[in-house]
């Protein structure tokens, strides 16, 4: 595991079961509650990574499936598939990354400005993105098996 301490380090001594009640506030946890994801950073958060533990009978596998993510944000998973957002040489440019819970190649979606918060339901990845020169974030869609983006349109919310 990394450097850092993590909730998801008490699954690995706890064994089974949930590690604690306030995990289920930043949804580390596949639906099933079979994996778990997060992001394990070093001291004075210069270097992050994703972790993932996954349940096999009362045994927690633990690995580690992205290095220097430069990013202190969070990981999810919907079982199938974990997503988490990769800063670059560019701090102000951060993409949405995804690999399967099997294990594979990480894909990234390369959009420009920024892109933060990623889910992951069924196969598809919700994450909000700011373009260079724009201040105000939209929502994305990206469907994984289909490599197909959809944005949400833009609303203009006024105060009555």
């Amino acid at each position: 595991m990394g450097g850092g301490t993590t909730d998801a380090d008490a699954v690995v001594e706890v064994g089974e079961g949930r590690p604690c009640d306030s995990c289920d506030s930043f949804r580390p946890f596949s639906p099933s509650g079979d994996v778990i994801v997060w992001v394990s950073c070093t001291v004075g958060l210069a270097t992050c990574d994703v972790e993932r533990a996954t349940l096999t009978g009362t045994v927690w596998s633990v690995s580690r499936i992205a290095n220097d993510i430069h990013s202190v944000e969070w990981a999810r998973t919907d079982g199938q598939w974990i997503t988490y957002p990769r800063s670059g040489v560019d701090p102000f440019s951060t993409d949405i990354c995804w690999q399967p819970v099997a294990g594979g190649v990480e894909q990234c979606l390369e959009l420009p400005g920024t892109q933060a918060y990623p889910t992951v339901a069924g196969g598809v990845i919700v994450f909000s993105g700011v373009q260079p020169g724009q201040s105000d974030f939209d929502i994305f869609a990206y469907q994984i098996s289909t490599n197909r983006m959809f944005q949400s349109p833009r609303r203009r919310v006024e105060n009555s």
